[in-house]
């Protein structure tokens, strides 16, 4: 949906009474055509006082009512633009005018022109008003009868009805003030007519040309004089002209006569009845023109054998107010034009523009959308990562094990600085600093991030109306960290309703080496859950089961008699000693003992398909 600038200010109100009588209930989310809309807008018009010097509305005003500046046929706009209100305002939310002012169509391979107009209520250029085939079936189908709509006088007319009497009133002015003028130029005619006719020196020549004198000064009887001596003077130049063209034509014929050889010179004469016979077959055929005559587009049909300066003139395309000026007009005689390919077919246009299509325009604009994004991303005085942007940063940060926040804060840096170079993207340091989080950003949300998993994991749990957790626990240390790993899964439902098993990590908080600590620090654990808003009262979870390493002060042996005791687990939990280490270790055993060890520097099979 885009901003439209309409061709005609005059006809603002007419464009809100139509706005308005399509979002009427019965024609909301229905195409209208303009020829339906016209009866209906009068009859809701009857009553008011002085109606008999406005003008009915028309199918002609309808279009010109909405047609728009750079002769856009199709096209969406909001219905608070047509209506001269505000986006912000509620009762114009969601609603959309959608207009077919003549676009050309193929029916039964005849050129039609579409003229229809509906509103809808929704995403704006994503829905469209049903286009009913069938006029029987559409609510205008008894034209002026209005009875069935809930739309009243007062609510269609309210704020607009002084505006669209003054309009219609001036265009009544308009049509009486032309038919007057047409009606003198008619009597102007007759008049010359007649003193043409009459003879002179009769008493009738005398009193037209006593009457015609009258009024007349002797200036303009001086320029009538010139004018029809010049019109003489013209008429006589063309006989002589077309004169020549006859004789050229001739001589033409008798060349290529003379070049046949084969047939005999006849006279012209013996050809005109051939000439007459195939006259129907050179009958005129009306051709369409599109040119460009001093920078202005124009366009007319007609029979393209003759045409004059005067047709070219007559076929200009309006311009716009701004446009119709003497600057503008020597603007456009001075633009050079070159002609460009589009497709199948080739055009006119200014030396400094190019044609491009509109589907190629509107990438074109997604792309430079973009770019302005990224602009006001890096002119920002503070971090401009959403939310949603700083919790993907701080997801991936997490891989981070044991870097500092000062450490994350340079990665960002780098990949931003990184990314704008690759793409051509200016920006320098003091803009850079700006925009990337601060380190207590940063660790601002990882709590964030780690309450809202803790959260959703809970609402989970709760929808799932899970009875059992299982606890996961394995206690190690890498890099120098220790750590002591804690995990709960239940079983539950995916969005598809089957039944899956799902698990959240409560943490990777440490503990003493003893079993004793290694059971506290579960049951500190599991306390998140009920801060977080589980029951471990109502659910069962006498976490059924535990599972960890069999090694080290903290095995999964020892500290399950704990984790009974202290109610954690259930009388009824089960233990289960980690098998994947013992699974690992048979092929690990066999590999070894065929190839040696693997891993850094040691050169084998083994260590070759890692490498791959």
């Amino acid at each position: 949906m885009v901003t439209i600038a309409f061709s005609s200010a005059k006809h603002f109100a007419l464009r809100k009474a139509v706005a308005y009588f399509v979002r009427e209930k019965r024609l909301l989310g229905k195409y209208c055509d303009y020829d339906q809309l016209g009866a209906p807008i009068s009859k809701l018009m009857s009553g008011w006082r002085g109606q008999d010097d406005m003008k009915q509305v028309d199918h002609k005003m309808i279009v010109d009512a909405f047609a728009v500046q750079g002769g856009e046929k199709d096209y969406c706009v909001p219905f608070w633009q047509i209506v001269g209100g505000e986006e912000s305002d509620t009762e114009f939310e969601g609603y959309s005018i959608h207009v077919t002012n003549g676009v050309r169509i193929n029916v039964n391979k005849k050129k039609m022109r579409v003229y229809k107009i509906g509103c809808t209520k929704g995403d704006g250029d994503g829905v469209l008003p049903e286009t009913i085939r069938d006029r029987e079936n559409h609510p205008l189908k008894d034209g002026s009868r209005m009875r069935e709509f809930t739309l009243s006088k007062d609510e269609l007319w309210d704020g607009m009805k002084e505006e669209l009497q003054e309009f219609l009133r001036g265009r009544n002015d308009d049509d009486k003030q032309n038919q007057k003028n047409k009606k003198a130029k008619l009597q102007k005619v007759a008049q010359a007519e007649n003193a043409k006719r009459s003879r002179p020196g009769t008493a009738k020549s005398a009193d037209t040309t006593k009457s015609g004198e009258s009024g007349t000064s002797t200036s303009s009887k001086k320029k009538g004089k010139r004018r029809k001596r010049q019109q003489t003077e013209l008429k006589e130049k063309i006989k002589e002209k077309k004169k020549e063209l006859v004789e050229l034509i001739e001589q033409l014929r008798k060349m290529k006569e003379d070049e046949a050889g084969d047939c005999p010179r006849v006279d012209a004469t013996e050809n005109r009845p051939q000439a007459d016979e195939d006259a129907p077959q050179m009958a005129a055929k009306a051709q369409t023109l599109s040119y460009v005559l001093n920078g202005r587009a124009g366009k007319f049909t007609k029979d393209l054998r003759v045409v004059t300066l005067g047709d070219l003139e007559e076929g200009l395309l309006h311009l716009d107010e701004d446009k119709q000026n003497s600057r503008a007009e020597a603007t456009r005689k001075k633009t050079n034009l070159k002609p460009v390919n589009y497709g199948a077919t080739s055009c006119w246009v200014p030396a400094g523009a190019a044609v491009i299509g509109k589907k190629d325009l509107t990438k074109l604009n997604q792309k430079a959308e973009i770019v302005k994004k990224l602009d006001s991303f890096f002119s920002s005085n503070q971090s401009a990562f959403s939310p949603q942007a700083l919790r993907i940063l701080t997801m991936f940060g997490l891989s981070n094990m044991g870097g500092s926040d000062e450490g994350m804060e340079m990665l960002i840096a780098g990949v931003l600085k990184a990314l704008c170079h690759d793409i051509g993207f200016k920006v320098d340091s003091t803009k850079l600093g700006k925009v990337v989080p601060s380190r207590r950003t940063i660790a601002r949300q990882e709590k964030n991030l780690m309450v809202d998993c803790l959260l959703h994991a809970v609402q989970e749990m709760t929808k799932d109306q899970i009875k059992y957790l299982f606890l996961i626990v394995d206690h190690g240390k890498r890099n120098g960290i220790e750590h002591f790993v804690k995990l709960v899964r239940w079983g539950g439902l995916d969005e598809k309703g089957n039944r899956v098993i799902k698990q959240l990590c409560l943490d990777m908080d440490m503990s003493g080496h003893t079993a004793k600590s290694a059971a506290d620090a579960i049951k500190h654990s599991l306390k998140k859950l009920e801060k977080a808003g589980l029951n471990l009262d109502l659910v069962t979870v006498i976490p059924s089961g535990v599972t960890g390493d069999a090694g080290g002060g903290a095995a999964v042996q020892h500290i399950f008699p704990l984790l009974i005791d202290c109610k954690v687990l259930g009388d009824a939990a089960t233990i289960i000693n980690c098998q994947m280490h013992g699974l690992n270790n048979c092929l690990s055993s066999a590999l070894i003992a065929a190839f040696g060890d693997a891993g850094i520097n040691h050169n084998n099979v083994v260590q070759f398909t890692s490498s791959l």
